[in-house]
Formats: C-alpha cells, structure tokens, sequence
C-alpha cells in the first residue's frame, strides 16, 4: 500500500483497517451496508461478496474490466489462471477481482514411503489406503501397544478438506443453487476415510503441533495448506532425520484434486470518483512485479502466469 501511494500518479492515497477474522469483517460491512460509512474496497471471500451483490451494495467490475483506458488488457486477464479468473464471474457480473489464492493439499514422507515399499505417492484412493495401512501395520509389528493407531493419515476435519475429498470422487456440495451432500459420490468418498479411520489406517491427532508427526514419522501423510510449508519443513528441519517429503493432490476414484480457493477485492458502491481509485489499486495489485513480491512474502499462489516463472 505504501509503494502504492508513493507512486501511483493520480494521488490516490490508501489505508488499511485490519480485522480480527473473516466473520468479523463480514459483520461490519452488513451493519454499514446502508450508510455512507463504507470503505471503498473491501478484501473479502467469495461468498460475501454473493450476499453483498444481493443487498446491492457492490459494484459489478465488468465494464471496469473492460473500460478502454482504465481497464484490463486481453493479455492481462489471459496471465490470469483461468480457474482463478473465473471464481469472481456470477452469470453476467463480476464481483471482484482475486486477491489471493492458496490451496489444500496433502504432505507426504516420501523417503517413508519408499522404505515401504512404494515407489511414488499415491494417486489414486487405493493406493492411498494401502500406503497408509502399511505405515500403520510398521507399528502393530512391534509390541509396543500403545502406538498401534500411528502411521497412517491425520484425520483432517477442515471444510477445504472434506471438499477436496469429494471431489476426487466425483462429488460436491451443491446440486444447481442449492446445497446438497446425498449423493452416490459423496457417500463414496466419506465412506472410504470412515474405514480408513475404522481399520486404523487414519487416526486423529491432538498434540499441539500439528507438523511434528510428518517429521517424526507417525504419520505417513498429513493436511496441509500452502501457507504451512515453510512449517512443515522447519519440522523436518528440527528433527535431522533426512528424510525427504513432498506436497500432493488429495487422491481419490476420479482423479487427483487440488481445490483453489481465497479472497477477492470487492468494490463497494461510492461515488464515480472513489469507486475508480478502489479499482484503479485493485489493478496495480495484479500487476505481475507486485505479485511476484506478494507471492515471495506470502507463500500463496501467483495470480498471474508470467509471476510463476
């Protein structure tokens, strides 16, 4: 925001106002969405924006987008990942523009799962079960009982999680414009982690750090976000052990699944004049040096192509 200011060439100046959490933040927009007392950009999930869109406070982005002077280029929005891009787009209108993104993923003792007996990480729900299993069959050989529930997958009960699990089998959470988990798909894939869980090939653990099992090898695989891999090597990194570990897909029937997911700048409705500075540094924001400098800070996903390389 600082470089912003200083540069930016239409003395736009910016502020922040930080908040506690997301629901805080949603909170305080929808007490204040009548008045005048609004800021002009709003960093919000997806989902806030829907409800917002509803009541009328935000402003549809399409003809910003594709204003002559100060909009996006067919090459700028062409270096946004298309998956990214489109998250925004409701039918006609769009929301927001992406502000960052991460991802869940998987991480995988790959030097464990070698000396196993496997050649490569799963990719598949049945390969996943049996390299879990194996893992915890290595500590139901020995005859120390109270360990015979480690080795496998750490039950991950975040919502991103479940999702991803869902839709490596093929299912989801909504049906058209509604929420709906009874399908054939869905069922499949929670019945699949409720007997990996039931034959101790997943077990749910309650230390207070959630990085050490993977290092430490009590667990084969772990939930992870892709915020959490400098943790998760600082584990690896206290430990010794050299051992060497990787991210992946969650696995499943139909494939592998990286589920992609964030907040957007969302512009809420003001006058012409304050509703172009919000969208002129939403803009910047993209810019790819300026994200390649937040991808480096953050650790989350680049929101442009060319910041990648």
């Amino acid at each position: 925001i600082a470089d912003f200011n200083r540069r930016n060439t239409w003395d736009i100046m910016v502020s922040a106002r930080a908040f506690q959490d997301w629901a805080s933040l949603y909170e305080a927009v929808n007490q204040n969405i009548d008045s005048q007392s609004l800021p002009e950009l709003v960093v919000a999930l997806p989902e806030y924006a829907l409800d917002w869109d509803e009541q009328g406070g935000i402003v549809d982005l399409t003809d910003y987008v594709t204003h002559q002077m100060w909009g996006m280029s067919e090459e700028d929005i062409a270096d946004i990942p298309q998956v990214i891009w489109d998250q925004d787009q409701v039918g006609e209108k769009r929301l927001g523009l992406p502000a960052e993104r991460s991802t869940r993923l998987l991480f995988y003792n790959a030097r464990w799962g070698r000396e196993l007996g496997f050649e490569s990480a799963p990719i598949t729900s049945l390969e996943f079960r049996a390299q879990t299993c194996a893992a915890n069959d290595q500590f139901r050989s020995d005859t120390i009982l109270s360990n015979d529930g480690y080795g496998g997958w750490i039950v991950d009960s975040d919502p991103q999680s479940a999702l991803s699990w869902l839709l490596s089998y093929g299912g989801s959470a909504v049906d058209g414009n509604t929420y709906s988990f009874t399908t054939d798909e869905n069922a499949f894939a929670f019945t699949f982690l409720k007997n990996l869980f039931d034959d101790s090939c997943a077990w749910i653990h309650t230390g207070l750090d959630p990085y050490a099992p993977l290092a430490d090898r009590t667990a084969l695989v772990v939930p992870g976000d892709l915020t959490e891999i400098s943790d998760q090597a600082n584990a690896f990194s206290l430990v010794e052990n050299g051992d060497e570990w990787q991210v992946i897909p969650y696995p499943g029937a139909d494939g592998l699944v990286n589920l992609v997911y964030g907040p957007s700048y969302t512009v809420m409705k003001d006058s012409s004049e304050r509703q172009l500075a919000a969208w002129l540094f939403a803009r910047w924001m993209l810019r790819p040096e300026i994200q390649t400098q937040w991808t480096k800070a953050t650790g989350m996903l680049p929101l442009r192509e060319s910041s990648m390389k």
